[in-house]
């Protein structure tokens, strides 16, 4: 729908414009991602609101020209420069029963632990469906990673199951040093998006540009098989001691998600019956400090937790008319992830922390890349 009138044309964008998006454009970020986050939407904001207003320049919502509202298509590629790292810092049951000598055994894992340094393939879908409001985007990817290496120190971990080794049954395994052990893993990233696009800015016949508020869930999660030779028998460890089988067969789920949110947009260039280049991206960001508890059911393992964590993706495609109301289109898009967190525990009595045997805290650090191909149908 046009607005006709200049007057409700010029303060419906300011109005949008204050209300929507230079909030999320101004929220406090770190000083290396204000360029990202902040400059280019300033930017945009200052050059839509100096444009002359006159009808048909600013159109209500995501205005796509009569194109078509649907897309699916195939995604392929590769996942890029992954890092992965869990460490662990300090254990306050050490520091309040005067044991610090054993911080040393804080347990250290990442990427070549696994023998997981090279760039994985990864296969997926891409769908979108654009009201005038509103429209909803869903990414998902797959991967197949397969390891088979050798454990480089001894690996105590805990595991998705419950492991037997005769009367001993506990979720906690031993993989020595020198064990050779295999994981068939299966990994799934997926995002479900919700935008908020409040007007269409449109400049001649070819080219408009929408931009809009993101919401959106980053799920990360996958299914493993882990296979470290047959049980040879119980060790404790840690203090107090705990039960650690060694060796076995396990499988299990790992998982997380992610709530984020911040801004992104669409160039349209093109008439809307032709080809059109199309470029999207967002930029979304969550920061959170509190408890573990949003995140886990674990309440017995509840701890404090400050999370950072950023998501930056640009997508372009050229879509091409294959009879009324269809576009074909084939494109490529990249996106860098970004995660860091502390995981520790929550200020409690001494006595509460020894009876808890409250375990080490945690450094988290995830990042990834992914660049990939996209083919699929407008509709």
């Amino acid at each position: 729908m046009d607005l006709d009138a200049p007057h409700d044309c010029y303060r419906f964008a300011r109005a949008a414009l204050a209300r929507y998006v230079l909030p999320l454009v101004l929220m406090p970020v770190r000083p290396q991602n204000l360029a990202w986050q902040g400059f280019p939407w300033l930017i945009i904001a200052a050059i839509a609101l100096q444009q002359p207003v006159h009808a048909g320049i600013m159109r209500k919502g995501r205005d796509l020209g009569g194109a078509a509202d649907a897309k699916f298509s195939v995604t392929f590629g590769s996942a890029r420069n992954m890092e992965v790292l869990v460490e662990e810092t300090t254990r306050r049951f050490y520091d309040v029963t005067d044991q610090q000598f054993k911080q040393d055994d804080a347990e250290r894992f990442d990427l070549n632990d696994f023998n997981l340094d090279e760039d994985q393939a990864t296969i997926g879908l891409f769908a979108e469906k654009v009201w005038t409001w509103w429209s909803f985007q869903f990414d998902l990817s797959v991967a197949n990673p397969e390891i088979d290496t050798v454990a480089r120190r001894n690996y105590y971990i805990t595991v998705g199951e419950d492991l037997r080794f005769e009367d001993v049954r506990t979720d906690q395994m031993k993989i020595p040093e020198g064990t050779p052990f295999t994981v068939d893993l299966i990994a799934i990233v997926s995002e479900l998006r919700m935008l908020f696009h409040p007007f269409t800015l449109q400049f001649g016949e070819s080219f408009r540009f929408t931009p809009w508020i993101d919401l959106g869930l980053y799920i990360v999660g996958g299914y493993y098989e882990l296979d470290a030779g047959p049980s040879t028998g119980v060790v404790q460890y840690q203090f107090p001691p705990e039960d650690f089988i060694v060796g076995g067969e396990a499988t299990g789920f790992l998982g997380a998600l992610i709530p984020d949110a911040g801004v992104g947009g669409e160039f349209r260039f093109g008439v809307p019956e032709g080809r059109n280049l199309v470029v999207q991206g967002h930029y979304v960001i969550t920061q959170y400090d509190g408890s573990t508890r949003f995140f886990t059911s674990a309440d017995h393992r509840e701890k404090d937790l400050d999370l950072d964590h950023s998501n930056m993706r640009i997508r372009a495609f050229i879509e091409f008319p294959r009879g009324p109301g269809k576009k074909w289109f084939i494109g490529i898009q990249h996106q860098a992830v970004e995660t860091e967190a502390e995981i520790t525990v929550q200020d409690r009595p001494i006595e509460e922390l020894i009876e808890r045997r409250e375990r080490f805290d945690k450094h988290f650090e995830y990042r990834v890349e992914y660049t990939t191909g996209i083919v699929g149908l407008s509709f």
